[in-house]
């Protein structure tokens, strides 16, 4: 069976500590003259919420909401912090293989259809912890995963569980 080609950014998908914990937000304010989708990850860019890029070195976290701001406006924002705790589900924007469990890869993307690039390590700022166990997913093109933010304003990859 082959998995879906649906890019749609980052989603929450709980905790690697277990237990129904909700995601925290943080109340932060938009870069202007940019678009973020929910969903979309996010840096912090001379104090204000920015969308990531595929060379972002660290995250901030990801979009709750969708927000347009327009030449030096700036908008309030809802951000889930790229905590080393909290999973996230997303899509590969290639191959998922066994191989590349708990790797550290990069992201991928624009707005709106941001992936995890399975296979390019030079920012390392996420790490695939599992696949995506819904009955339907499986290993090869366009998996989903789950996967941890390992370089963040709140982490860096030599943090430990």
């Amino acid at each position: 069976m082959a998995n879906r080609d649906n890019p749609r950014g980052f989603e929450f998908a709980g905790s690697m500590y277990g237990g129904s914990v909700g995601a925290v937000t943080l109340p932060l304010l938009t870069a202007s003259s940019t678009t973020i989708t929910k969903g979309d990850a996010v840096i912090l860019a001379s104090g204000y919420v920015d969308i990531a890029l595929s060379n972002s070195g660290s995250i901030l976290g990801v979009a709750t909401q969708s927000v347009t701001t327009g030449a030096g406006d700036h908008e309030d924002i809802l951000v889930i912090p790229a905590l080393p705790a909290y999973k996230f589900r997303a899509q590969c924007s290639g191959t998922m293989t066994q191989a590349l469990m708990l790797s550290e890869v990069d992201i991928e993307g624009g707005t709106g259809v941001m992936e995890v690039n399975e296979n390019a390590n030079t920012e390392k700022v996420v790490q695939i912890v599992a696949l995506d166990d819904d009955g339907v997913n499986v290993l090869g093109a366009n998996a989903d995963v789950i996967v941890r933010f390992v370089r963040s304003n709140f982490a860096d990859s030599d943090v430990a569980l």
